[in-house]
Parts: structure tokens; C-alpha cells; sequence
């Protein structure tokens, strides 16, 4: 599961053109016995340390209904890599002691943890205009391709899937290349939903295109893709700013 920060980046505009972006998506998978310790530990302890270092947002997605209900994906925005080279955020912001403590009982409550780098294709994403408010459910559906379709995928996406995304009017439709930590011949995209009930319509190719045009949008799309995964992930808000 994951989301996005900084969307301003996904944003074409004539006097600025878009820029890709990049993410940090930790998957936490967290013990059910120890799921409110976890969460108080963040809210009490890690979020108020990020706001102290002045980290610009930081974003706890939870996989809702279907799939691990442990699981939690954090989100973390990476303005450089650069900042990679410094203290962390906990380090700047807490005593050593504190850190020893924190980190203790934090390795009791997790049963595994992964990290990923992610970056943003903004020309084939789509953001509302104005929008200000996060999307508190989302549909993230994970692609797996051979290694000479990705960049056909990719042009497939942007020429073909974002103008159905655009007349559908989506808060959010946004297109991710995983990087760094996680095979790099997948895409990750992001659609926010209003409801559940969204679902119940069908996708929005069937719904917007013509059966001509659905079936051959849905067939040259299929044929680049090796494998795929579609999950949903709720918006933790007391973690999230």
C-alpha cells in the first residue's frame, strides 16, 4: 500500500513544467498483538519527531479489508538523496537514550519491514486542479512487466489510460516507477476513491469508452503486462500530516 506527498509536483502547468518526484514507502507488517502499541508509538513519539525536524510530510496507509490487515505502508517524500547523508530525523530530534527505548519497543511490535524508492512519472499523472484535501481511500494496483515493455507500458499509460482518467475526473490517478529496493520493471498506480460504492461501477475504461475502443485499450494494455495485484488502503489521519 502506499500513497503520495507533494502532489504540486504531479501538477502540469504552462508556466512550469512537471517534475518527477520521488517517494520513500516503508511496508510494515506489524504483530496483531502489538498493533496499538505501534500506533501510539507513532502518534506519540515518531510524528511529532518528523514535525520537529521539520520533514515536510509523512503519510500511514493501512490495507483495508482485503489483503494483511497488519499491514501498514509509511510514506515519506525525498526532496534529495542527499538527505540520506545526515543525522536521521529521530537522531536530530531526540536524546540517545530515548532512541535506544523508542527503537526497543518498536522491534517488538514488528514482524517485518521494507523499504522502496519510488518515483513519480508526473506527465502521466493526474492530479485535480485545486485539490487540497488527501484522498482517505485509495486503489493501488502493482504491475509486473518484462524488462523491453516497460517503457511501452509506460507510453501506454500516459497516451491511452490518463486521458480516460482526466474524463473520468479522478482526484487522483498517479503513476509510480519503483526504483530503488524492489524490482525495477514494475509501475505502481494510485487511484483515489471517493467510496466504496466506486468499485460497484466498473473501471472507468467501460464505463467512458465504447466497447470497440474498451476492448482494444484493455487488450494492448494486457499484452505488455506479465503479472498485476490491485489492493485498497485506508488513510491512517492521526499518523498523517
Amino acid at each position: 500500500m502506499l500513497c503520495l506527498t507533494g502532489l504540486a509536483a504531479a501538477q502540469n502547468t504552462p508556466q512550469n513544467a512537471p517534475q518527477n518526484s520521488w517517494i520513500r514507502v516503508t511496508t510494515v507488517k506489524v504483530k496483531p498483538e502489538m498493533v496499538q502499541e505501534w500506533l501510539d508509538l507513532y502518534k506519540n513519539e515518531i510524528v511529532p519527531a518528523y514535525k520537529k525536524a521539520a520533514i515536510p510530510g509523512f503519510a500511514v496507509w493501512q490495507t483495508a479489508l482485503f489483503g494483511d490487515s497488519y499491514e501498514y505502508a509509511l510514506v515519506m517524500p525525498i526532496a534529495k538523496f542527499e538527505q540520506f547523508d545526515g543525522d536521521s530525523p529521530l537522531v536530530k530530534t531526540m536524546k540517545p537514550e530515548d532512541r535506544v527505548r523508542l527503537a526497543s519497543r518498536l522491534t517488538r511490535c514488528i514482524a517485518s519491514s521494507h523499504s522502496a524508492a519510488l518515483m513519480m512519472q508526473a506527465d502521466t499523472s493526474v492530479v485535480k486542479e485545486g485539490l487540497k484535501a488527501t484522498p482517505e481511500l485509495i486503489m493501488v494496483t502493482e504491475v509486473q512487466l518484462q524488462p523491453k515493455n516497460v517503457n511501452a507500458y509506460l507510453s501506454y499509460l500516459k497516451e491511452e489510460m490518463k486521458p480516460v482518467m482526466q474524463k473520468a475526473d479522478m482526484d487522483w490517478w498517479l503513476v509510480y516507477r519503483d526504483i530503488f529496493g524492489a524490482e525495477h520493471t514494475q509501475i505502481t498506480t494510485v487511484r483515489s476513491m471517493k467510496n466504496w460504492a466506486e468499485i460497484d461501477a466498473g473501471p472507468a475504461t467501460r464505463r467512458l469508452l465504447s466497447p470497440p475502443e474498451y476492448t482494444r485499450v484493455t487488450e494492448k494494455g494486457q499484452a505488455l503486462i506479465e503479472s498485476s495485484t490491485i489492493s485498497m488502503a485506508h488513510l491512517v489521519k492521526d499518523l498523517s500530516y
